[in-house]
This record gives C-alpha cells, structure tokens and sequence, in this order.
C-alpha cells in the first residue's frame, strides 16, 4: 500500500490471527474507507491495524468497520446492505473470486505449515 513504518501510529497491543496466534501490528493508520454501488457512495474514515502477514487479501475489515456503516452482510448470497442518506446501497460478490481468494489463502496456511518450505 505504500506505507512507511514512520508515518504509523504506534500499537502497544496485540491482536489474534484466526489461528488465534498473537499478532503485533506495525503501528495504526487512519485511511478512508468507502464502500458503493451504481448511484450511491458512502465514506468512512476508519483506523485500520497494519500487520505483516502473507494473505490473498489487500485488507480484512471487521465487525467494528462493517458496523460504522451499519453494514449487514448476507455470505449465502455474497451480498452487503447498508444505509445512506440518499437511500440502501446493495454491494454484491462474485462467486468465482471468492472462490478462487479462498483457495489462495488456504495455499498459503498449508506452505506456512509445510517444514519442507521453511
């Protein structure tokens, strides 16, 4: 993303990964967030954790981020609603990249956990 160490606000926490191992973020930054569909737009700036981590993702947004946008997410149908003030902004998935994002994340955990790739 193009960020320097320098420019983070310092963490002196640690976060859980999904294997529940203990995290310690680079430091904290403040980045706009914005979500959209084909009329509506909507911004939030948002304190994001930046961490060090091998992943098929750019970034992972949690239940504090989704709920500053009154989020509700539907992962059967890969759909998200929120409000806005010009009205509901529907944002849909595609099937296929989440698929295919699964399948590099899952890649990754089993080279982490491979003592033949070490």
């Amino acid at each position: 993303m193009g960020l320097k160490e320098e420019n983070l606000l310092r963490a002196g926490t640690t976060l859980l990964d999904f294997s529940r191992e203990r995290v310690k973020p680079l430091g904290f930054v403040a980045l706009p967030i914005s979500f959209s569909d084909d009329n509506i737009y909507a911004m939030n700036m948002v304190s994001v954790a930046v961490i060090r981590a091998k992943s098929g993702y750019n970034a992972i947004l949690g239940r504090i981020i989704l709920n500053s946008f009154g989020k509700v997410i539907s992962m059967p149908h890969l759909c998200a609603k929120f409000p806005t003030f010009s009205g509901i902004v529907t944002i849909r998935g595609d099937a296929w990249q989440a698929t295919w994002f699964f399948q590099i994340t899952a890649q990754l955990i089993v080279d982490q956990l491979d003592p033949r790739k070490s």
